[in-house]
Formats: structure tokens, sequence, C-alpha cells
């Protein structure tokens, strides 16, 4: 009689730990990715508000150039009452820190953007009493960046519809947030510049310089409210619906350039793709660094 063979079991495996670790590689893999874009927007950001910005604010200066030597040239140039936001309304040169920028009306996020600005509530370079002009001081272009440089017995110039003028540096203070005494009027023909002190935004450098010579009459229906957008320490919030809209769109052409990659060549793709995406991110951090502190 033959003897049974023996039979060799295999030990039985165990898949469910094995899935277990897959679905758990699968979801580090997605946080790490995720972190990864995250970064790279972040350090995107910081990129275009610390450096690219420039371009943009160094083009629309010499739009403003433009638009600002024409109504000069003609005597037309705007010398007061309500202005529209946006609009130039001086030329600014500091020698002692490199500033030569045309000034614009207004001192929000959106004007801020393109320039220094002329807070609305004070009379305009050249006019008696504090003539109130701010700047960002690190993104943006960063027009006052040496502003703390200026020493007493600095000049600077001022160009309008009603003339050249020039102011002398007396001193710079620094002030709390809370404290809107450089905005108010002053017996004394002056010009105060202002920006961001710290990146919080808890504080304001100004720079007061006082007017050689006469002051020029103020035309009257200058606005006289000063609201918290035009103390340049908050952002523009309310184009967070437009800046959510830029986000959203940003999405979906995130979802199709990963379509188009499955799709065409990798070359052709990135043809088709990048300029796309580098121009619909460029909006998202244009409208993004709105809501920064207008000086920062």
């Amino acid at each position: 009689m033959l003897a049974e063979s023996p039979t060799l079991e295999l030990p039985k495996l165990d898949l469910a730990p094995k899935a277990h670790v897959a679905g758990g590689a699968g979801a580090t893999r997605i946080a790490s990715q995720v972190l990864l874009t995250f970064s790279a927007m972040l350090a995107g950001f910081i990129l275009f508000a610390f450096i690219l910005s420039s371009l943009s604010t160094d083009r629309a200066q010499a739009g403003l150039e433009r638009r600002f030597e024409k109504p000069l040239s003609y005597g037309r140039a705007p010398i007061g009452g309500k202005l529209r936001p946006g609009t130039p309304v001086a030329r600014l040169d500091i020698p002692a820190i490199g500033l030569h920028q045309i000034v614009v009306e207004g001192t929000g996020s959106a004007q801020l953007a393109h320039g220094p600005g002329h807070l609305a509530v004070s009379p305009l370079p050249g006019q008696a009493g504090n003539a109130v002009i701010a700047a960002h001081r690190l993104v943006l272009g960063d027009a006052f960046a040496r502003l703390s440089d200026l020493k007493p017995g600095a000049t600077v110039e001022v160009l309008t519809g009603q003339g050249h003028f020039t102011y002398i540096v007396r001193h710079r203070t620094v002030v709390p947030a809370s404290d809107t005494a450089v905005f108010q009027a002053t017996a004394s023909n002056q010009l105060t510049l202002v920006t961001g002190d710290n990146l919080s935004a808890t504080r304001r450098l100004a720079v007061v310089a006082v007017l050689e010579g006469p002051a020029k009459p103020a035309p009257a229906g200058r606005p006289s409210v000063l609201s918290p957008s035009d103390g340049g320490l908050v952002g523009n919030t309310g184009d967070l619906g437009q800046l959510a809209a830029w986000a959203a769109l940003l999405l979906l052409v995130a979802g199709a350039t990963v379509f188009v990659y499955r799709i065409l060549p990798r070359w052709s793709a990135y043809l088709a793709t990048t300029p796309v995406v580098l121009l619909v991110t460029w909006l998202v951090y244009t409208n993004l660094a709105q809501v920064l502190p207008a000086t920062l």
C-alpha cells in the first residue's frame, strides 16, 4: 500500500494589513502633494509681492506719466475738488532716496498698487495745510522702501498743476495705527509722507517736510471724512469675492491642465497650458495683494 505523500501547506496571506498600508501610503502621498502645492503657491506669492509686482507698478507708472504730462502741458492738470481715485495729481521727486514717481489720488489698496497716493481729505502738495502722500514700503513697487533714510534737511520736490514746490524735511516719527494725527490739518504748510513701519501693520512711519515759499490756494469741494481704508494700514477686503472667483478659475485651469497632459505629448501640453496657468496665477496674486495693508 502506497504511503500518502505529505502535503505542503502554504501560509495564508493576510491582505488586510497591506490594504491598510496601501491606503495610508495613498493618503500620505495626497497630503504631500497638497502641502507641496500650497508651499509652491505661497513661495510664488512672496516672489510676486516682493519682486515681480514691481514690473506691473513700473508699467502703471509709465502710463501715469503720460496721463499726467498731457493735461499739465495744457494747463489742465487737476488741482483740487473731488477727484476720481487713481487720477494722477503730482510728480514726486526725492533725490536723496532716488524716488521719482507719479502720485495718484487716493490711498486705498487699488491706488497704491500703482505708486504713491495722495490722501483725498488733505490738500494737494503746494497748497496751504498738511498734504499727505502714502505708499508701500515692502511690496508692490515699494516706493517708500527708503523713507526711513531721509534726514532733516533733505529736499522733496513736487510738481502739480499749480507749479513746482520744494519741501525741506524736518523730522520723522513712528506712531501707532490708532494715531491719525499725521493726517490732520495743520497751521503750517507741510508735506507728510506716510508708510507702514512693520509687517503686522500696527505702526506708521511718517516723515514731515515743510514748504519753502508761499502756498497756493486750495479749491473747495475736497472730501472731509477719513475712512479706515484711507489710512493705509488695512487691505481692500471688499475684493474677496473677486479673489475667490479667480481662485476658483485657477482650480478649473489646474484640472484642465491635468487632463491635457494625459491626452497630449508632454511638450505639447506644456506649451498649451503654461501661459494660461501663469496668467491666471498672476491675476490671483494681484487680487490677493489687494488684501494686504495698503502701505505694507
